[in-house]
C-alpha cells in the first residue's frame, strides 16, 4: 500500500485559546497532518492527524513517525494486524496512529461501499447523534458573537480558565437560543 502524507495549515476563523495556553495570543494558524494510503486497485483511505503541542503531537512529530511506517505492512482487509504493526514501531505517537488506523477505515468502508459509521456498526441517525461546538477563551463579546455564529451546534462548549468565566460564561447564556 503507497502511504502519502503532507502539512495543512488551517486558518482559524477566530483564535483559539485554552487555559493551558493563557500567557499567548491565541492560535489563528494550525496545523493538521493529512494522510492518503492507497492499495494496488486504486483505492484509497484518508486520515489527519490533529496537531496539538500541550501532548507533543506536532506535526513534525507526527511526519517523524509516519516516515518510519512501511506501507507494504498496511492492508484495508486487516486493519488490527495494521494497528498491530504500528504499535511495535513505536509506543507514542498516538496522533499519527490515530491517522493510519482512520485512513485504514476509510478505505475498508469504501471497499464494501458503506459509510465507517456503518462499517463499524454504529448505527448513525440524523438528528439523534448530534455534535458539539467548541468555544474559546475570549472576552465577554467576542463569546457573544461566537455564540451566535454557533446557532446551528445544538451543544455549545465554552473552554473556561481565566479570569472572566462568569463574565463569559453569562455573555454565552444571554446570547444562547
Amino acid at each position: 500500500m503507497k502511504l502519502t502524507y503532507s502539512i495543512l495549515p488551517l486558518e482559524l476563523f477566530h483564535p483559539w485559546k485554552i487555559a493551558s495556553s493563557m500567557d499567548a495570543a491565541g492560535a489563528s494558524l494550525v496545523k493538521t497532518v493529512v494522510l492518503r494510503l492507497e492499495n494496488d486497485d486504486g483505492l484509497i483511505g484518508i486520515g489527519e492527524a490533529p496537531t496539538t503541542e500541550r501532548y507533543e503531537q506536532t506535526a513534525s512529530e507526527s511526519c517523524r513517525f509516519l516516515q518510519q511506517v512501511d506501507g507494504t505492512r498496511l492492508s484495508f482487509d486487516d486493519i488490527q494486524t495494521s494497528m498491530d504493526y504500528l504499535q511495535s514501531l513505536d509506543a507514542g505517537c498516538g496522533s499519527a496512529k490515530s491517522a493510519v488506523n482512520t485512513a485504514l477505515l476509510d478505505g475498508a468502508s469504501r471497499q464494501v461501499g458503506q459509510a465507517v459509521y456503518d462499517y463499524l456498526g454504529l448505527g448513525f441517525r440524523e438528528g439523534i447523534h448530534l455534535t458539539s461546538y467548541s468555544i474559546g477563551i475570549a472576552s465577554p463579546e467576542e463569546i457573544r458573537t461566537k455564540v451566535l455564529e454557533a446557532a446551528p451546534y445544538p451543544i455549545l462548549k465554552l473552554k473556561l480558565g481565566s479570569d472572566q468565566d462568569r463574565e463569559m460564561l453569562q455573555a454565552a447564556r444571554d446570547a444562547a437560543p
